[in-house]
């Protein structure tokens, strides 16, 4: 049995691409997870731990985009080393595999590439359960309740802004309450395993935070009608947070069962991602055109607002392509017009509203 047909049978069908790839995108998108799924399970421990200790080094200077920067370049650097780190790997698999097995039959070399190649659901889980594990222990939270505070919660008050008072469970700090800043400004937000960080004030001081749908607060900075007060804990020079309430900053009224930004967007009379037909009432237009393009196809734009039956003046922008009927000529101040749009969401979370039809009604 050649080495080669015994490489090709240890990696699978792609082993000719293996031979000659220079970087790998799984590997850049999903580094540790990839590694274990290809079954090199120490490595994928090695990135994870890698990962990890740059991620917690640039918190502890609670830079949000240092921390950014340095996930995007060792995430790059696995991209590019995992073809040779791989390549070793099955080399130095099948050089065993010939060496201590001289006297096997091919069939059971065969067995034994086929036994210790190709991929694994079996190790990405057993990853998956190492990595919850090292992120509970890095993050000072043991999972048999011994670690550090995890044990020593006990109940505290937490007021809120009409003075009511509710229970909730937490480490307490010295003086027994939660600490609570109102209109927090929320600048960055990291979710790295197990782990939520926030960065808060125009210092960007540094929370973790416990709350479940914390990512919710990345996103309130685009929407000026939202305020958020915070409530946190602080322990050994540790502040986490506990609870967040949003606010309607023109009427100060509790913004209550809100999970997601969808439900955020409905509640403040956004319409969330996907394709609309409303009747709308015409406000006005940005007499400056402006140019884009979509791939390969350019087009001028106009921006448009409109008010829908609930008083709320939206902002859309209307494409106009090579070869297209142009509706907007239509539009008469204070009427009201059968509008066609999609909600999109962009790179960097903004979102447009895109005309793609105009009726009077």
């Amino acid at each position: 049995m050649e080495e080669r047909n015994l490489k090709q049978i240890f990696v699978g069908p792609k082993y000719d691409k293996f031979e000659k790839k220079v970087f790998s995108i799984p590997a850049f998108f999903f580094g540790e997870i990839y590694f274990a799924y290809r079954k090199m399970l120490v490595h994928s421990i090695i990135v994870m731990f890698i990962l990890e200790i740059i991620n917690a080094a640039a918190m502890q200077i609670q830079n949000f985009g240092l921390a950014i920067l340095a996930i995007l370049c060792i995430r790059t650097a696995i991209g590019l080393f995992f073809p040779l780190w791989y390549r070793r790997f099955y080399n130095n698999k099948i050089n065993n595999i010939l060496s201590n097995n001289i006297d096997k039959s091919e069939q059971e070399k065969i067995n034994l590439a086929q036994k210790s190649g190709g991929t694994s659901i079996k190790y990405l889980i057993l990853f998956l359960i190492i990595s919850s594990v090292f992120s509970s222990w890095i993050n000072g939270i043991d999972m048999f309740g011994s670690q550090k505070n995890v044990n020593n919660n006990v109940n505290m008050s937490v007021f809120d802004n009409n003075s009511n008072q509710e229970s909730k469970t937490g480490a307490l700090n010295n003086d027994g309450n939660a600490k609570k800043i109102e209109n927090a400004k929320i600048t960055g937000y990291v979710n790295f395993g197990n782990t939520t960080t926030l960065y808060i004030g125009d210092n960007n001081e540094q929370y973790d935070s416990i709350v479940g749908n914390s990512q919710l607060l990345s996103h309130i900075e685009n929407y000026d009608e939202v305020s958020v007060t915070i409530y946190y804990t602080e322990q050994n020079n540790k502040k986490t947070v506990v609870k967040y309430e949003l606010y309607d900053t023109e009427t100060n009224e509790k913004i209550e069962n809100v999970e997601n930004e969808d439900d955020l967007r409905e509640r403040l009379g956004y319409y969330i991602q996907g394709s609309h037909e409303e009747i709308l009432t015409f406000v006005e237009k940005d007499g400056i055109p402006g140019f884009g393009s979509d791939g390969e196809k350019s087009y001028t734009y106009h921006d448009y607002k409109f008010e829908n039956e609930n008083g709320k003046e939206l902002e859309f922008r209307y494409k106009i392509y090579d070869n297209t009927e142009d509706k907007s000529d239509v539009l008469e101040q204070n009427k009201k017009y059968k509008i066609k749009f999609d909600v999109e969401k962009g790179t960097f979370g903004d979102y447009e509203n895109v005309i793609t039809d105009i009726e009077e009604v």
